[in-house]
């Protein structure tokens, strides 16, 4: 019988990033609901609602965290935190741009330029620990040891080995290759 393992499916690194990320959005989370008023200095005029939105904010982070690390919902919290990090940037840009001080921050370009910079690799972080997408350049495929695999039909042969319980999953999760794929996968998923 031959042997399906999904590349990435037990790897530790990621694992360390998933709980550090997880780490550091309860801490986000539990400042967003201890200390609106200075993020709220930062918030564009343009959000709406902008106390109550921190505020749901902070408790989003905190259930986003949990969801990270619970493997049935891990996939679409990387998704929602990968927005997350991309609808937030338009505040980092005003902390940057407008020089706001806020404490216990710095208020140079020496932290504002990183951090700025720094936004696609929390993105790319999210959808990565969550097992979302695999590693930059490398794609995420099936590894098995039978004829089927060499001769290019390791897909077929190995999708048709798996319980069928588990097909839908393991396919989605463990066939993700790059970035725009995640949108037809969401799309088939509803």
């Amino acid at each position: 019988m031959p042997t399906e393992t999904p590349r990435g499916a037990s790897d530790p690194a990621r694992a360390v990033m998933r709980w550090i990320m997880a780490a550091l959005f309860v801490a986000a989370g539990v400042l967003h609901l201890a200390a609106p008023d200075k993020l709220l200095a930062i918030t564009p005029s343009f959000v709406p609602f902008a106390p109550q939105l921190i505020f749901v904010t902070g408790l989003c982070e905190i259930a986003g965290a949990l969801a990270l690390v619970t493997r049935s919902l891990r996939w679409w919290a990387g998704v929602a935190f990968a927005l997350y990090a991309l609808l937030v940037w338009p505040a980092n840009i005003k902390h940057a741009v407008e020089g706001i001080d806020l404490p216990g921050l710095p208020s140079t370009w020496w932290y504002h330029g990183p951090r700025l910079v720094l936004q696609p690799v929390i993105i790319w972080w999210a959808l990565y620990c969550a097992e979302v997408i695999d590693w930059p350049w490398r794609q995420a495929a099936l590894t098995t040891t039978t004829d089927a695999a060499r001769s290019g039909e390791a897909d077929q042969f190995a999708l048709s080995t798996i319980d069928e319980s588990h097909t839908d999953n393991y396919a989605l999760r463990h066939r993700r290759s790059s970035f725009p794929a995640i949108f037809t996968q969401f799309v088939t998923r509803n």
